[in-house]
């Protein structure tokens, strides 16, 4: 039986899962509201890049009911470039991040959002790291590509030995006579060398007594972490190292960062925010918003 949207909204901000979630929309309208009243920029004259995992139900939400779940209230702001990969993490580097900064809208005096985000799906009845997507009627991963990296690499690349670009599928460059199966898959790679990297998080998600639920929460954080730095660096390498000429197109980048959570079909979903700065960028510096931001909450 379907539950309303009010009690889908108590099952994701359980303790046990994302207490300070609320629905994209609500989010979508106050970065509008917050930015204007902070610097006086319309939504209409700040352009977007979206840090997000390619996964279909993470497309914008289209006019005509397609599966995309980012908030319609995002529709007001002009883009998205895209600027991530799987899982959310920014893998089109600093290079798009140039890109994507000239497009501002000089003449007007834009400026530039940048939204970075893993995502992770809560069912209806709670189970976390899964929804139930349309057309489908059991739930399944999600991410998935976190939940490869938590289930099928679990006792290879996250225990005795870090993972290799040039190890067997599912993260070699290319295809061999003897290692057919494997692919462009670099991506992965990366998913599971930052889970790697990150020893803390590597010791929970190999013990024996965490449940899958709570190793895709595990994951999805550890990947936020570095997508956020990640995010962050390319941004500053854009306006420091590859054209320090950009400043003057362009003033101000906003940056958030935080957790989307996919729900089952039919249902809005919700962002956990961990982040909102300003970055200024003839200064270099990230300036921290996240508590008046959180507020509007």
């Amino acid at each position: 039986m379907a539950i309303s949207q009010t009690s889908y909204t108590s099952i994701v901000t359980a303790a046990s899962a994302y207490p300070g979630a609320i629905l994209v929309e609500n989010f979508g309208n106050h970065c509008k509201t917050f930015i204007q009243t902070l610097c006086g920029y319309t939504a209409g004259n700040v352009l977007r890049a979206d840090s997000i995992c390619s996964d279909d139900v993470n497309g914008p939400a289209y006019y005509n009911g397609n599966i995309g779940q980012m908030p319609a209230s995002f529709n007001d702001f002009q883009g998205p470039f895209f600027a991530g990969g799987i899982g959310g993490f920014p893998f089109t580097g600093s290079i798009a991040m140039f890109a994507w900064a000239s497009h501002v809208q000089y003449v007007t005096d834009g400026a530039l959002l940048l939204f970075s985000a893993p995502h992770i799906g809560i069912t209806s009845t709670g189970r976390l790291g899964h929804m139930v997507r349309r057309g489908q009627s059991t739930d399944s991963n999600t991410c998935g590509a976190v939940g490869v990296a938590v289930l099928r690499n679990l006792s290879t690349s996250l225990s005795g030995v870090p993972p290799l670009s040039s190890d067997a599928f599912p993260f070699a460059q290319g295809g061999t006579a003897t290692n057919a199966g494997s692919g462009n898959n670099y991506q992965q790679y990366i998913l599971n060398k930052i889970l790697w990297d990150d020893t803390t998080t590597r010791r929970s998600l190999t013990a024996s007594n965490v449940t899958f639920e709570n190793k895709m929460k595990l994951a999805t954080e550890s990947i936020r972490r570095a997508t956020y730095t990640q995010a962050k660096s390319n941004l500053s390498a854009a306006f420091v190292t590859i054209n320090p000429s950009l400043s003057d197109l362009v003033k101000d980048v906003f940056v958030v960062n935080g957790t989307f959570i996919n729900v089952d079909d039919g249902y809005q979903a919700y962002i956990q925010v961990n982040s909102f700065e300003l970055y200024k960028t003839k200064t270099n510096t990230f300036v921290t918003y996240t508590a008046p931001f959180t507020a509007l909450f």
